[in-house]
């Protein structure tokens, strides 16, 4: 695509609906055609989670070189300006005057707190009501987590998912130990007496959005303490910081997905590390014998009901989910 050519300015618009296998491929052909005073603008509309998903998380991150920009509609007062004119009369005309602040829903006060003026508030209402609330977030994303969550396909409920976004909790600083990992992210510290689960899925670490490990530390509450999200850390120091996190975590069980590069991490953690706290999968031998091994084993059997009991959790407000995209 760009291969040849000297750029100082490059355009790539709505580069989330590129073609999943070219995507990636074109932005790296133009980043190596931009001259060194070049600039490069990747601009799309939200189009489920993919790599624009993810340049956009490491941009957030302080992980690549660009800067991320977001505009929503309630940072945006002119676009609609008519509209909001419009539809305040229309509702001053319906209801006699406009709503007090004690008048509106928890969501409508969460805007309000981010900025959003009482006729945006009434232009939502009314959108809403010509269509529906999912409608109106995937039209209309409030922020980054709204936009990604309410377009493409998800397995989950979106419309929770944009619920819960609103009352995300701040993440708390790393322990000083914890410091130099990148993607590793903290919203609750151990407290002592507490037990807490640590859910492992390793990827080969190969870089470039390639694939992620992910590590999720839950407490017994359900409650989302910590994750890791990388796509560049290996499969052997990957397990020597799950082992430092659980430790750190009241010797926190540990759940590592046995997988691919999984294995690496199972094997270190029980014959190198020799870690006692360790998920042990229930498995029959020929004679029926009950055998059990180290790591979750994922298969056509246990995936499903893995995916939906999480699903259930998360519907039914039993795990709390801290992080924001």
């Amino acid at each position: 695509m760009a291969r040849g050519l000297t750029l100082r300015f490059a355009h790539l618009s709505e580069y989330a609906f590129f073609r999943p296998d070219r995507a990636q491929k074109h932005l790296l052909a133009v980043e190596q055609a931009l001259r060194p005073d070049g600039s490069i603008v990747i601009e799309s509309t939200a189009n489920g989670l993919n790599h624009f998903s993810e340049l956009w998380q490491k941009a957030t991150n302080g992980e690549n070189m660009y800067q991320p920009h977001f505009y929503g509609w309630v940072q945006d007062k002119r676009m609609f300006a008519d509209e909001y004119r419009q539809f305040t009369q229309r509702y001053i005309r319906l209801h006699g005057k406009l709503p007090e602040l004690n008048e509106l829903d928890e969501a409508e006060q969460a805007l309000m707190e981010q900025g959003a003026s009482i006729e945006q508030i009434i232009w939502r209402r009314m959108k809403i009501a010509n269509s529906s609330p999912e409608g109106f977030r995937q039209e209309f994303p409030g922020n980054p987590t709204e936009a990604f969550v309410s377009t493409g396909r998800n397995f989950f409920n979106t419309a929770l998912i944009a619920e819960r976004v609103a009352f995300v909790h701040p993440s708390v600083p790393a322990p000083e130990q914890f410091k130099g990992y990148s993607g590793l992210t903290f919203w609750r510290l151990p407290e002592a007496g507490k037990r807490f689960y640590v859910g492992v899925d390793t990827a080969e670490g190969l870089g470039s959005g390639a694939d992620h490990s992910a590590v999720e530390i839950i407490d017994k509450d359900g409650y989302q303490c910590a994750e890791l999200y990388s796509d560049t850390i290996k499969p052997y120091k990957l397990a020597a910081l799950v082992l430092e996190l659980a430790e750190y975590y009241n010797h926190a069980l540990i759940v590592p997905k046995k997988a691919a590069a999984g294995h690496i991490v199972v094997d270190k953690l029980r014959n190198e590390y020799h870690y006692a706290n360790l998920y042990k999968s229930k498995q029959y031998d020929q004679t029926g014998r009950v055998k059990r091994r180290p790591g979750w084993e994922t298969t056509s059997k246990s995936r499903p009901i893995m995916l939906e009991d999480f699903s259930e959790q998360f519907e039914h407000g039993e795990s709390v989910f801290s992080h924001s995209i």
